[in-house]
């Protein structure tokens, strides 16, 4: 969520364009508009936003007099509930699941890191085709989206080779 001077500048278009981009955009995606305003709303009247499974995000600035500090608290506010649903709540609740079911069943396989929305596993070449199918169905929750989650899982020796 930005506005003109920030589109304009980023797309190196006039102030002009980049009001009718937007106009534009928010035609073409009706319920976006609402629910940025819905968002801000509840940010500024509660102080937090939470996400689709009610981890809250707090905005101290939201109301602030100072312009700068409130129009970055809310574009973080409305950024917060999709952003944190998804590479917060969503990828810590796919790697608890996998933490239990890989202790349960004393699987061979290892979740070495997380970036942004993906998950590094070591797991032994011979389990590797049985680690993705067991990753795939923990990855794969029960959530509360219109949309489901699509996962998908790669075997590379390295980070690289998974690309």
């Amino acid at each position: 969520m930005q506005g003109p001077f920030a589109t304009a500048r980023q797309l190196g278009i006039s102030m002009k364009e980049a009001k009718e981009y937007i106009t534009k955009y928010f035609a073409q995606f009706p319920k976006i508009k609402p629910l940025i305003d819905k968002t801000l709303e509840k940010a500024k009247k509660d102080g937090y936003v939470e996400t689709i499974y009610g981890r809250r995000i707090y905005f101290p600035d939201i109301n602030s007099k100072n312009f700068i500090l409130k129009a970055a608290s809310q574009r973080a506010a409305f950024n917060a509930t999709l952003q944190g649903t998804g590479t917060g709540d969503i990828i810590k609740l796919a790697m608890l699941r996998l933490d239990e079911r890989i202790n349960k069943e004393s699987l061979p396989i290892k979740i070495i890191m997380q970036i942004h929305d993906e998950l590094i596993f070591e797991v032994d070449e011979k389990f590797a085709d049985k680690a993705v199918k067991i990753i795939n169905e923990e990855m794969s929750l029960d959530q509360p989206l219109d949309v489901p989650l699509k996962v998908e899982a790669t075997i590379g020796n390295n980070w690289a080779e998974t690309k």
